[in-house]
């Protein structure tokens, strides 16, 4: 069926970035799997592309077509059954109406993305971390089972080990489109108590965040970099989870961290107010309209032993122009996964280092601000970094080939294998032949 566009999601040729537009020949809303398959199937004989699509939050034209067919997967939303230990959701579903099912059981996913509104299966062909990744690695981990559509109509489920599942985890759906996804549950907290301590440098936020990996005290830690114009500043951000009837002793933490309790900012949430946490940002920034500016944002996931250096490096730059009045930098230690994918830097913990700027609504800054991400991100990469590749960075083919480095025989085996046609585009112009800009 064809299907206008509607609901919170951006048009379907633009993004949350408003950078880059790409106007598809056709936008379909399927019914199911065998839908998508047979939509996918139709469009071959027509030689056009298909590029699946969630809510539209990428930021450089990733989910968008130029052209070809829009499979709009809103359509395909849905937890069909909460279990024990495990949940059964659509592809098109968001993380907040998820949460809605999974909460009244008592349970929650052990890693969610900060924002809320993403979609499930938009979220896991990226990859997906949160503040509670240090402990449990990146969202695709508490994977356990996958229903995917490939590019040459099939439809299959598959499970870790399968080559499948490895390649469309991270894969930025060039091999298939996810339509239902079984996740791991673990028991919800009732209660978080959430501090913000400020520390002086990039050295002293990162030696803190390495000291808390593995506490069974702090499962949520992540940091800010705050761009101001009198300099940088940094901010620990950790939280407590518990039950009321057991508050946690927050001198007695806090002190063991070395800060003083009466320096830390401290709120006390449920813990589906905690979640929910970026909602009333959200409302104010659609207010003021900046949510509707360009956002030309940077996400880096920063090898350890590099991590300290480049981060107070590129704050030592940074400016409240470079950011925007509604822009924040965000920076946390991540579990790294055995998978190979999504991408990861080498060793047991990287940093997720994220500059989700947003540029006043005129193409020249906008513009700036890009070419400013892609000399970072080229910068970083020569230290061992690695994209997450949401953001807004030109890439060519041959950057890609790099992005994915011992991931890429699985990436181009899995294209041959499962979309021979080369079916399922992508704005990230993996396999086309075409800059991502």
């Amino acid at each position: 069926m064809t299907a206008p566009h509607a609901g919170r999601g951006t048009p379907p040729d633009d993004d949350f970035g408003h950078l880059v537009s790409r106007r598809p020949a056709l936008v379909e809303q399927p019914g199911g799997p065998d839908e998508l398959a047979a939509l996918i199937v139709g469009s071959a004989a027509l030689g056009r592309t298909v590029v699946a699509r969630g809510e539209g939050h990428s930021t450089f034209g990733q989910a968008q077509s130029s052209g070809g067919v829009l499979a709009d997967l809103r359509s395909l939303a849905g937890v069909p059954e909460v279990g024990a230990d495990r949940v059964t959701v659509l592809a098109g579903t968001r993380w907040s109406a998820l949460l809605e099912a999974t909460l009244a059981a008592g349970l929650t996913p052990p890693v969610l993305p900060n924002y809320l509104e993403l979609s499930v299966g938009g979220t896991l062909v990226a990859g997906g971390f949160g503040g509670t990744a240090h402990r449990y690695g990146p969202l695709t981990d508490s994977v356990l089972e996958l229903d995917v559509v490939t590019g040459d109509g099939q439809v299959h489920t598959c499970h870790r080990g399968d080559e499948l599942f490895a390649a469309t985890l991270g894969g930025l759906g060039l091999s298939g489109v996810i339509t239902r996804v079984v996740l791991r549950l673990v028991p919800a907290p009732e209660r978080v108590r959430r501090h913000l301590v400020a520390v002086p440098d990039a050295a002293t936020l990162i030696a803190a965040q390495r000291d808390l990996i593995g506490s069974t005290q702090w499962p949520y830690v992540e940091g800010m970099v705050q761009a101001r114009a009198e300099g940088s500043g940094f901010l620990l951000d950790v939280a407590a989870f518990y039950d009321a009837a057991t508050p946690p002793d927050d001198a007695k933490a806090l002190g063991e961290l070395g800060f003083d309790p009466a320096d830390a900012t401290t709120t006390d949430l449920t813990y589906s107010e905690f979640l929910h946490r970026m909602a009333a940002g959200e409302a104010t920034f659609r207010a003021s309209g900046d949510w509707f500016h360009p956002h030309p944002g940077l996400n880096l996931l920063l090898p350890d032993e590099v991590a300290a250096e480049f981060v107070a490096e590129v704050a030592a730059e940074l400016t409240p122009d470079h950011i925007g009045p509604s822009g924040v930098v965000l920076l946390y230690p991540v579990k790294t996964t055995d998978a190979p994918l999504p991408r990861m830097p080498r060793g047991a913990t990287a940093f997720f280092f994220a500059l989700l700027r947003t540029a006043p609504p005129d193409p020249v800054a906008a513009e700036a601000l890009v070419t400013a991400n892609e000399k970072l991100y080229h910068r970083a990469r020569s230290l061992g970094a690695v994209q997450y590749p949401v953001g807004s960075v030109p890439m060519r083919p041959a950057d890609w080939i790099v992005h994915f480095g011992q991931a890429w025989p699985l990436v181009e085996s899995a294209k041959q294998h499962y979309d021979p046609g080369n079916v399922l585009g992508s704005g990230q112009g993996v396999f086309t032949g075409e800059e991502a800009e």
